[in-house]
């Protein structure tokens, strides 16, 4: 992705979701969600940035889920 992407979850139930970003590393560079969420659809977008908001140099980075009990990991390619 360029400038900004979306990562699309879907919960069965609410719960506490945390979402982040890792470098390749496995160096968390931003968190995107930690807290309660309500049960369905859900999509959030990712600039590219780190918590600080400083643009991240391009290359891999992994989003990872963790809700309801599970964790889910999709890779993310950053082209800058």
């Amino acid at each position: 992705f360029g400038q900004t992407t979306a990562i699309s979850f879907q919960i069965p139930r609410p719960g506490i979701v945390d979402l982040a970003v890792y470098n390749i590393a496995g160096q968390k560079v931003r968190t995107l969600i930690c807290g309660p969420q309500p049960a369905g659809r859900h999509s959030v977008r990712w600039d590219g940035r780190d918590g600080s908001g400083r643009a991240l140099a391009g290359g891999v980075y992994l989003a990872r889920l963790n809700a309801d009990g599970s964790s889910r990991t999709e890779k993310l390619i950053l082209v800058r």
